[in-house]
């Protein structure tokens, strides 16, 4: 009996993995959440509350990271980020607005391309505030950051990716962003 339910979850494992399944919910499981430490400098901390706000303190860091912070980025990646008062002065001259931004967010890879940019607002009204990011994962993303002198830790938790990856086991796909990462592993075009 144990043969037969040893193979039986064999045969799973590999039908899964040759239908694209295990693609998607290695991705849809990056989502779930972010854990990072980093070297580097700087001094600042922020909290982000899904799409209503992320307020932040502090100056400037640069730091090299390494752990999780979505499916596009994780492993190891260079990251730059700006507080609130310091944020105060870009924001004038992109929005006009010195209330405008609160924290931003750059992670690079080592030649310096950006994998992912996070600009937040006190109050985010607007859906698209973040290229690349849909409203399915920004609506519950809860993280908190910080940065003290040469050492940086980010945690954070998405209860709506949560169920998202759970419900892709039966085939589900409520944030409808699995189908993209099969194109990707099968490097095939678009619709």
């Amino acid at each position: 009996m144990k043969k037969i339910r040893n193979n039986t979850l064999a045969l799973l494992v590999i039908a899964a993995i040759s239908s694209g399944c295990a693609t998607g919910r290695l991705a849809d499981l990056r989502d779930c959440g972010k854990l990072s430490i980093g070297v580097g400098a700087g001094l600042g901390a922020d909290v982000g509350l899904g799409a209503l706000t992320h307020p932040s303190i502090g100056l400037l860091a640069k730091t090299y990271r390494v752990g999780s912070e979505s499916r596009n980025v994780y492993s190891v990646w260079q990251e730059g980020e700006i507080y609130y008062p310091v944020v105060f002065y870009p924001s004038l001259f992109m929005t006009r607005s010195p209330l405008a931004y609160s924290y931003s967010r750059t992670c690079m890879d080592g030649s310096q391309q950006r994998l992912a940019v996070k600009n937040d607002k006190w109050l985010n009204w607007s859906p698209m505030r973040n290229p690349g990011e849909s409203g399915f994962h920004r609506a519950t993303d809860f993280e908190a950051g910080v940065t003290l002198g040469v050492v940086a830790v980010r945690a954070g938790l998405n209860p709506l990716e949560i169920l998202d990856f759970l419900l892709g086991f039966c085939g589900l796909d409520i944030a409808n962003d699995d189908e993209l990462e099969k194109q990707k592993a099968t490097h095939a075009p678009g619709p």
